[in-house]
């Protein structure tokens, strides 16, 4: 069968409604479609157990999906439930949106309307508003998102927390680890 659409009635879609609900407010205009694969997908040696992919736009006209999430069975069938929450969450921390940048005035131009200019941090980087982007429809302008830490084990081993999004994510597993301490399969396992 290799891979087939999910229906309505699958246990995933409900999950993912409820992730949406609780940490991903801006998919909240999304419209994902769940896709099972039984053949086994391997990446750089590491099994893959679910991806998402931002919907093409001969997708998008047949399926009306914004994003899509493919889930692998073979190993998708060997995680407990929170680890199905884990993964259903990580791939839906790929699926993003795009949002308006932070402009400020620069003065007049031609014909006395308001000039504006992006706002850039220290680094270079354009900074954002929290207004969702949208196209010519009104519609939310989407996108897929890269993994917050692009990192080898080898060079923290050899040269530690050198950067700033290491160090991050190490706050953030720490704090995890201290958080995660208080929580039993019974909480993870509820309707959140």
């Amino acid at each position: 069968m290799a891979i087939w659409e999910l229906d309505a009635t699958s246990e995933l879609y409900p999950m993912v409604g409820r992730l949406v609900e609780r940490y991903h407010s801006h998919l909240s205009e999304a419209r994902i479609t769940l896709y099972a694969n039984d053949k086994n997908r391997n990446k750089a040696n590491k099994i893959i157990i679910a991806e998402a992919s931002k919907a093409s736009a001969k997708m998008k006209a047949s399926t009306n999906a914004d994003f899509t999430l493919t889930v692998y069975m073979t190993p998708w069938s060997d995680l407990t439930m929170s680890q199905k929450k884990a993964c259903l969450d990580h791939e839906l921390c790929h699926c993003g949106v795009h949002y308006e940048p932070v402009k400020e005035a620069v003065g007049s131009g031609r014909g006395g309307r308001q000039r504006f200019k992006v706002v850039r941090d220290e680094y270079g980087r354009i900074q954002y508003t929290n207004e969702i982007k949208r196209n010519e429809n009104g519609e939310p302008k989407w996108r897929l998102l890269p993994h917050d830490l692009e990192e080898f084990r080898d060079i923290v081993a050899r040269h530690g927390i050198w950067d700033e999004d290491i160090q991050a994510f190490k706050e953030v597993l720490d704090r995890s680890c201290v958080d995660n301490s208080s929580n039993t399969e019974e909480s993870i396992r509820g309707d959140d």
